[in-house]
């Protein structure tokens, strides 16, 4: 009964990996089984790795195989390819959206627990996927130093403080070739690079309210039941940090979310901004993780072990 299953994006012949490990089983090499039993629904949990990372990498195994033991909750993590570098983003969202409509079924599923989470800049992806893909379940979505505002370089190599030939080198390349249509639609990350007068393409707009709303963030109304975004304090990735939280840099100093929505498009949403305290990015201790994010957000009282 305790299952993954992950879902590569790619659109075209997308392949569906399960590794399911039977409750009996578990109880045979282990007296933590938990609440897995066979029979006991349990709530799903979509989860977006970030940038260079993998779903079957050694870190993110670890972070699902403790999330399916504590919890009656099955990890449905996506296989974004090519460690989320190389790429089009656009369609690997579009055939994300296609999956998990097929897995979590069209209008919604009733019962409780679960939700999306997104790691880093999958948690930008996420985000677009839950504003463009309409009919999933309306649940909890929860991104973690993700790039909602974009970046004004590439990711852990800041602007002005190249340490090392090769970060300057690589910023010297984004410059020049990171705002061109060929490189947007092969390399991920340059979908969400801005300066101060390129935009991103994957933050671009184009109605009503999204004119004033950063990143037409209010299309999420109804499509989830809470959005919290956590930005690390000691951040030291994203450029600037405060993208986590949609701020935005115009040149000289950072637009707030407040100043972005000028029309209060968002008064009526449940979005919240928390503070990772003392850490650098995606730098989290178990005892967080599990309190602050998977027990306040994704895990029922009944569903927690």
């Amino acid at each position: 009964n305790f299952s993954r299953k992950t879902q590569s994006p790619d659109g075209k012949g997308n392949t569906m990996r399960y590794i399911t490990l039977l409750c009996f089983l578990c109880a045979l090499v282990s007296q933590t089984c938990g609440r897995g039993d066979v029979g006991v629904a349990r709530a799903r949990l979509v989860l977006w790795p970030g940038l260079g990372d993998a779903c079957w990498s050694a870190g993110l195994e670890r972070l699902i195989d403790k999330i399916e033991s504590r919890y009656t909750v099955s990890v449905y993590c996506i296989d974004q390819g090519h460690g989320g570098i190389l790429g089009n983003v656009h369609e690997q969202i579009d055939g994300v959206c296609v999956a998990l409509l097929s897995l979590l079924g069209e209008g919604g599923e009733g019962g409780e627990g679960g939700g999306y989470l997104g790691l880093s800049q999958g948690g930008l992806f996420l985000r677009v996927l839950l504003q463009r893909c309409g009919d999933l379940p309306a649940r909890p979505l929860v991104t973690l130093g993700a790039p909602h505002a974009g970046v004004t370089s590439w990711p852990s190599c800041p602007v002005g403080t190249a340490s090392s030939w090769p970060c300057a080198l690589m910023d010297v390349v984004i410059e020049d070739l990171g705002m061109t249509s060929l490189a947007r639609s092969h390399i991920i990350p340059a979908t969400y690079l801005y300066s101060k007068d390129v935009s991103a393409p994957l933050l671009d707009t184009a109605n009503s309210c999204d004119i004033h709303v950063p990143s037409g963030l209010h299309r999420l109304k109804g499509r989830v039941t809470v959005f919290a975004t956590f930005l690390f304090e000691l951040d030291a990735v994203l450029e600037p940090k405060e993208s986590a939280w949609f701020g935005r840099w115009n040149g000289e100093s950072i637009v707030s979310f407040e100043e972005q929505d000028e029309l209060g498009c968002l008064d009526d949403m449940m979005f919240e901004r928390n503070v990772v305290p003392g850490a650098a990015h995606m730098q989290l201790d178990e005892a967080f993780f599990f309190g602050d994010i998977m027990e306040r957000y994704f895990v029922p009282v009944s569903f927690v072990t």
